[in-house]
């Protein structure tokens, strides 16, 4: 079963669609990532922010000397610290952007480093006993003295939160500990998700108006390719029929026609109508340059063909060196008097004998039929020496023609004058045809001379 081919519209909006898809999914991955990545470089900066300030509004000699005692007596030194750190709000809703918790974390006797003044009054950890879970960026601040957050969200007994530390410094930039600051991670996954539901959403959107657009496009475009494809079609009827007007021969017409399936792709139809409407203007063209180029009598090259050829030689006098033709002047001897005594038709017939035999010797691209009897050969790239064999030639074809008789009531005859390039004297094609031609004139009144003798 033959597959059946998508036509024009249907690619173009397949295409698209895919294009769009493809730019929103890549615009959608960086914009999400962007999003986030701004989302958390504000959540860090706010959580250091509130950890920087908080550490330096504490005391790190009080902090730092703690002890049970003081949160049981509720010492001056215990209160005054943690009202500080009371004053900044914290929210157990864990949608939201705002401070989560805020906290002292000391280092014990033995090295670890545990919790010291927690104001939250409902989750409160437990007293210079219970242990920080370590990350890099608490263990940088309390090691190195340098504000840290954690990149990724730490799970403990409070919850999912992002974390950020400030060291509380003493006495000459001694470190007391450190406040650390949390925030619900809740959040900013819930400002990520928005920003993708966001971000999708615009995608859609795109992707809808762009395939409507496209449709709209394609479909205003589709009606114009169909005018002109219909415009094409009579074209290639009207040509079809002057082609048939003019008759050309059968030998240049197209053999290998096919149909054209107006169905589809609009592009490559028009695409097709045009390459046939070409293909017979051209037929027509090379035709008629033919009949321009031919001589109508004997089918070799006539004089306006002639004239091109001395046009193309005399650009290339002085321009190419070592350039060299030769030009070989024949003419029939005796039409006159085959057209007087026989009349016209076998004058026409001797002079196509004599195109043939020349054409047989030098080739049809080299000769030209300029008077009424008279024929020029010209050859490029030799000299008279390369090719006086050819003259034997062309007089044993002539006698084989006068032996058979044929349908000539006359024997033929040929003059020829020939001249080649001399460059010492010769300043165009002119100079050297008119050696030539003298040259045959020579020739053809020795011949008379001859005849006239002989009767």
């Amino acid at each position: 079963m033959k597959k059946k081919k998508l036509n024009f519209t249907a690619r173009v909006i397949i295409i698209v669609t895919a294009f769009l898809i493809v730019v929103d999914v890549i615009l959608g991955v960086v914009l999400t990532n962007i999003s986030a990545y701004g989302t958390k470089e504000v959540l860090n900066n706010k959580m250091l922010e509130i950890a920087q300030i908080a550490a330096r509004l504490v005391n790190g000699e009080e902090i730092k000397n703690l002890t049970k005692e003081d949160k049981e007596n509720s010492t001056p030194e215990y209160t005054h610290n943690l009202d500080i750190l009371s004053s900044f709000q914290a929210s157990h809703d864990n949608d939201a952007g705002d401070l989560a918790y805020i906290y002292c974390l000391v280092k014990n006797a033995e090295g670890k480093i545990v919790f010291s003044i927690d104001p939250d009054p409902e989750t409160t950890s437990i007293f210079l006993e219970e242990e920080a879970i370590e990350t890099p960026a608490l263990l940088r601040a309390m090691n190195e003295g340098i504000a840290s957050v954690d990149p990724d969200p730490i799970v403990d007994r409070w919850g999912d939160l992002y974390s950020a530390y400030a060291p509380i410094f003493y006495g000459d930039n001694q470190i007391a500990g450190v406040v650390g600051v949390d925030v619900w991670a809740n959040w900013y996954n819930k400002e990520v998700t928005t920003s993708v539901i966001a971000i999708t959403s615009i995608g859609v959107v795109t992707i809808t108006a762009g395939v409507l657009i496209a449709l709209f496009i394609t479909l205003s475009v589709r009606k114009r390719f169909t005018a002109l494809s219909n415009e094409m079609t009579n074209l290639e009827n009207e040509l079809q029929n002057l082609i048939r007007e003019i008759k050309l021969p059968q030998d240049i017409k197209d053999e290998d026609e096919k149909d054209i399936n107006y169905r589809g792709d609009e592009i490559a139809i028009l695409r097709e109508q045009i390459a046939v409407a070409q293909k017979e203007i051209k037929q027509y063209v090379d035709y008629n340059k033919q009949r321009a180029y031919t001589d109508s009598l004997t089918k070799i090259n006539n004089r306006l063909a002639y004239f091109e050829k001395v046009k193309d030689i005399n650009s290339k006098l002085g321009e190419v060196e070592g350039y060299k033709f030769v030009v070989l002047v024949y003419d029939l001897n005796g039409l006159k008097d085959i057209n007087d005594t026989y009349g016209h038709e076998f004058g026409d017939i001797a002079l196509i004998y004599s195109a043939r035999t020349i054409e047989e010797v030098y080739g049809k691209e080299s000769i030209y039929r300029i008077g009424g009897d008279e024929i020029v050969v010209i050859i490029e790239n030799v000299s008279l020496t390369d090719i006086e064999k050819k003259f034997a030639l062309v007089e044993e074809i002539i006698r084989k023609i006068n032996k058979e008789k044929n349908d000539l009531p006359a024997e033929l005859s040929l003059s020829l004058g020939s001249a080649e390039l001399d460059m010492t004297q010769d300043r165009e094609f002119l100079d050297v045809f008119r050696r030539a031609d003298k040259d045959m004139y020579e020739k053809k009144n020795e011949y008379y001379k001859k005849v006239k003798r002989h009767r």
